[in-house]
């Protein structure tokens, strides 16, 4: 089961380079509104280095596999404990961050327009901009989509849950909820929609509440 935590780091550097070449490495139009030079050829570049970065860690992961000191590690770990009622919390988060990002990194122009208080046409006309906006909006999706599943993963064999508490802990709290507030209180200049924003700080409030007392009770 350990031996598929650093493996599973793979998938999620390829999926990320498989989203940028199937979205926009294969449209020139987009990169050149974008302001890619060359074709894009930095991000060619760019995705050549953590495709490399990918093979080199599955290769490791699987050197590690065969090595007898290793495996002598894995079978002294300790079996994934039973954390009540907070497995709860972690399977509901996680599930929702998982099934609500599918849609925006599949469909990311009707995602964004979920998100406007007047749909499609809160977003920007000008095609350069709204090319840069759902590079942002779409790879922002991937990459949450694959930290709750990562998370989830980890979630499933890790011993203790405290790392995975104080982790949720930092992230709902002192990094996300500001980030809402702000949202909220910038609502109408931003032109975003009501509700999605109430939901997410009620989930990310839950989520720091149990948390908390997770990590310090």
């Amino acid at each position: 089961m350990f031996l598929c935590m650093p493996g599973a780091v793979a998938p999620c550097t390829s999926g990320r380079v498989l989203w940028i070449v199937v979205n926009f490495l294969t449209d020139a139009e987009k990169l050149a509104y974008m302001g890619f030079k060359e074709d894009g050829k930095m991000l060619k570049i760019i995705c050549g280095v953590q495709s490399v970065l990918a093979v080199v860690i599955v290769v490791c992961a699987y050197v590690s596999s065969t090595n007898p000191d290793y495996q002598l590690m894995i079978d002294a770990l300790e079996a994934p404990g039973d954390f009540g009622p907070y497995t709860y919390f972690v399977y509901f988060f996680c599930g929702v961050g998982i099934l609500g990002r599918i849609p925006q990194v599949i469909m990311v122009k009707k995602a964004m327009a979920r998100f406007m208080k007047n749909g499609e046409e809160g977003l920007p006309t000008d095609k350069g901009e709204i090319a840069v906006l759902e590079f942002s909006f779409g790879f922002t999706a991937l990459n949450f989509l694959l930290i709750w599943s990562f998370m989830l993963a980890i979630f499933f064999a890790t011993p203790t849950v405290f790392p995975i508490a104080l982790f949720m802990l930092i992230l709902c709290g002192p990094v996300f909820m500001p980030q809402m507030v702000w949202t909220l209180v910038n609502l109408d200049s931003l032109g975003f929609a009501l509700p999605p924003m109430i939901f997410f700080l009620l989930l990310l409030a839950i989520m720091f509440g149990a948390s908390l007392l997770q990590v310090f009770l």
